[in-house]
C-alpha cells in the first residue's frame, strides 16, 4: 500500500503536532516508512513545501529526506488533463487553476492504481464530489490513514 501524502499533511503535523524541533522521532519515522516505500510524495507537492523559507522547507530540502519521500514517477498529463476535467471542470480560468494548486497531480498518481494507493490528506471537501472522490481515488485523512507514534500505517 502506497500512502501519497498531500503537503498539507506534513505543514500541519509540523505546526500543530510534531514539531520538527520538538518531536524529531515523528519526522524520523516518516522518513523511514518513506524508504521503506509505504509514503511518499509527487515532486509536485514536494515543491509546494520547498518553495517555502521555513524549517519544514529546509528539513525537506535535505538530501535524505527529500530521497526517501519524493516519488520517483513523472506525472501523466492525460491523467492530471482527466483529474482537472472530471474533478474540477474543463473551463477553468486562471484564478481557479491556482486556487487547486497541485492537488490534480496528487490525484493523478493515485489513478496510476487505485487499488494500492491512498492520498492522505488534511482537507476536507466543501462539494459533494470534488477532486479525489469524483475520479475514483480513496482519500484519506491523517488519523485514519497514518498512525504513529505506534509505527503503524493504516491500509
Amino acid at each position: 500500500m502506497l500512502h501519497l501524502l498531500d503537503a498539507n499533511v506534513l505543514i500541519t503535523a509540523n505546526r500543530d503536532y510534531y514539531p520538527l524541533n520538538r518531536v524529531p522521532e515523528f519526522w524520523e519515522w516518516l522518513v523511514h516508512h518513506g524508504n521503506e516505500g509505504s509514503v511518499k510524495m509527487p515532486i509536485e507537492i514536494v515543491e509546494e513545501i520547498r518553495d517555502g523559507t521555513d524549517a519544514l522547507a529546509r528539513w525537506l530540502s535535505e538530501s535524505e529526506h527529500l530521497d526517501a519521500l519524493c516519488l520517483g514517477e513523472e506525472a501523466e498529463v492525460g491523467l492530471v488533463q482527466r483529474v482537472i476535467n472530471e474533478g474540477y471542470a474543463s473551463d477553468l480560468a486562471d484564478h481557479e487553476v491556482e486556487k487547486i494548486g497541485s492537488d490534480p497531480f496528487l490525484i493523478s498518481y493515485a489513478l496510476r492504481s487505485r487499488a494500492d494507493r491512498y492520498i492522505v490528506t488534511t482537507e476536507v471537501s466543501k462539494r459533494n464530489c470534488s477532486g479525489p472522490s469524483c475520479v475514483g481515488v480513496r482519500p484519506g485523512t491523517v488519523s485514519g490513514r497514518l498512525r504513529w507514534p505506534g509505527g503503524q500505517i493504516c491500509g
